[in-house]
């Protein structure tokens, strides 16, 4: 978890050192600047969490009319026939189901990083233990 951490502390630090030549230096705000900074990071990831919603919320009708179809078969066949429509249907809108959970996926790390940074802080003689 070194990996992560490193990368944590060198941000956090960083607005530390900036806000201490500025004459505030104070680890609260560089906290709050830290936070910042990863939400900003994050925005790319963000617009296309929003847009792969917004994409589904218009396929829903035609999801539904698929599914209509083929509410009465339950065989393996058109079971498999619905799913390569459906596939074929967000191809063609360009919808991707990765984008949906992609910030979490980028945003867990840092927040396991943070946590033990701040562990190790609070209890520096201790570690993690």
């Amino acid at each position: 978890m070194i990996v992560v951490e490193y990368p944590v502390a060198l941000v956090l630090k960083g607005w530390h050192l900036l806000l201490t030549a500025l004459g505030i230096g104070s680890w609260l705000i560089s906290l709050v600047l830290f936070v910042i900074t990863i939400r900003a990071l994050l925005l790319p990831l963000y617009y296309r969490q929003i847009r792969s919603g917004r994409i589904l919320a218009n396929l829903r009708p035609q999801i539904r009319a698929l599914e209509a179809t083929y509410a009465n078969r339950h065989d393996p066949a058109s079971r498999k026939e619905l799913m390569a429509r459906r596939k074929e249907l967000q191809k063609e809108n360009n919808y991707s189901m990765a984008d949906g959970c992609m910030p979490i996926f980028v945003l867990l790390p840092v927040i396991m990083g943070l946590y033990r940074l701040l562990i190790r802080i609070a209890r520096p003689s201790e570690g993690l233990q």
